[in-house]
């Protein structure tokens, strides 16, 4: 938890390449042996979701779009996955790639139907079309 919240100061502070370098770490930490694995397991998650919108931010992206995609593959059942696929379609709405941004956002609100975000963002889909 204590790397997932310097990432975040550090890219709070523009220090972006060292974000990423402990976003990157965090998601990476070995987490046997400890007392709340779990725990652990929805911070290497958050890492990579945090790390996937800082790089979206910065217009990186396509690394966005693998690191939100990495998230999903490495999410443990229990992690409820509707904020992740509301910033893929996000990634991919500023893309211009509005199909598959209609596509993820449906996704986010097949998995929690009152998911306030991708409401927002799909109504900012359709209005556009």
């Amino acid at each position: 938890m204590a790397h997932l919240n310097l990432a975040i100061i550090y890219a709070s502070q523009g220090r972006y390449a060292d974000a990423e370098k402990i976003y990157r770490h965090c998601a990476d930490l070995d987490t046997s042996g400890l007392k709340d694995p779990r725990l652990h397991e929805n911070t290497k998650i958050s890492a990579l979701y945090n790390l996937g919108r800082m790089l979206s931010e910065q217009e990186r992206n396509r690394e966005a779009v693998e690191v939100y995609k990495e998230a999903l593959r490495r999410r443990p059942s229990y992690y409820a996955p509707q904020s992740i696929y509301n910033m893929l379609g996000e990634v991919y709405m500023k893309t211009g790639q509005t199909e598959e941004a209609e596509r993820w956002y449906k996704e986010a609100l097949k998995a929690k139907a009152d998911h306030i975000p991708a409401h927002l963002t799909m109504a900012k889909l359709l209005h556009k079309k």
